[in-house]
């Protein structure tokens, strides 16, 4: 059943629509190639060093394996969780983390 909260809605729509391409454009179901569930969280707010930002997202990988949206501050960025670009660039990096073996530092 789809969300009802307004930025989980937006990111739950923009998951189903990077899950359509790599499905039917790419012939890969979901980030393992094997259904993997795609889960987020969204209202994240980031650690920046010197306080918390809500101008980000991520894929969390283990032991958390999804993503998280901040909201946007409203004048750098206005809202995460509606861009699909931003969606497909998070579903990417888990696609990476499980095929290529590498390991993300600093």
């Amino acid at each position: 059943m789809p969300p009802t909260e307004t930025a989980a809605k937006q990111v739950h729509d923009g998951l189903g629509d990077t899950y359509y391409f790599y499905y039917y454009f790419l012939n890969r179901d979901s980030i393992d190639d094997m259904g993997f569930p795609l889960k987020a969280s969204v209202h994240a707010q980031f650690f920046t060093g010197s306080g918390c930002s809500k101008n980000n997202a991520a894929w969390l990988g283990d032991p958390y394996f999804q993503m998280a949206y901040g909201d946007g501050d409203g004048q750098l960025l206005k809202n995460v969780p509606s861009g699909f670009d931003v969606t497909a660039h998070e579903v990417t990096h888990g696609v990476t983390a499980k095929t290529s073996n590498l390991t993300y530092r600093n």
